[in-house]
């Protein structure tokens, strides 16, 4: 019952609850605009959809997603994109409701990306910042092959601490 779908104008408003509802740092709309409206961001941005019954359509929620631009923004705080060479898929977000995280959506999500990346930016590597106090999220990363390559102090402005690890395959 779950179907893999890029962002399109009308999940917006669910993507943009997903990630104010899990993840610790608030997007600008800018962030969503370029989810849909840039050619990369746009192109390797995935979704999770659930489908109570029948064929996909309208009445799908949202369980899910990954937002990925070609190369990281740089940090708020220190203005670095830290040491992720190009080309690079870059993750910005990935968030799944807990009620569906057994279903290994994340692990889907980044790998559907990940192949949209490779075959139409010949991204070689996948990387992403983890709040560094994220014990969880960085052993997913672990387990599915990712390296920890580096900390940057002064990631995340809002948050306690501060830094972030840089993660990378």
């Amino acid at each position: 019952n779950v179907t893999l779908a890029r962002l399109t104008a009308d999940l917006v408003g669910a993507f943009r609850r997903l990630n104010g509802l899990l993840l610790p740092v608030p997007y600008p709309d800018k962030f969503y605009d370029e989810a849909v409206t840039d050619r990369v961001a746009g192109a390797v941005t995935i979704v999770a959809l659930w489908w109570d019954g029948g064929p996909p359509g309208k009445e799908g929620a949202e369980t899910g997603g990954s937002h990925g631009p070609g190369q990281p923004p740089a940090s708020p705080a220190t203005g670095s994109t830290g040491t992720i060479p190009p080309p690079t898929l870059y993750i910005s977000t990935l968030a799944v409701l807990a009620p569906f995280r057994h279903l290994g959506l994340a692990a889907h999500l980044v790998a559907a990306a990940t192949v949209r990346g490779a075959a139409l930016f010949g991204c070689r590597h996948v990387a992403a910042h983890v709040w560094a106090a994220n014990e969880e999220a960085r052993a997913w990363y672990r387990r599915r092959g990712f390296g920890e390559e580096g900390r940057d102090e002064a990631y995340y402005a809002r948050l306690r601490p501060k830094a972030a690890v840089c993660v990378r395959k």
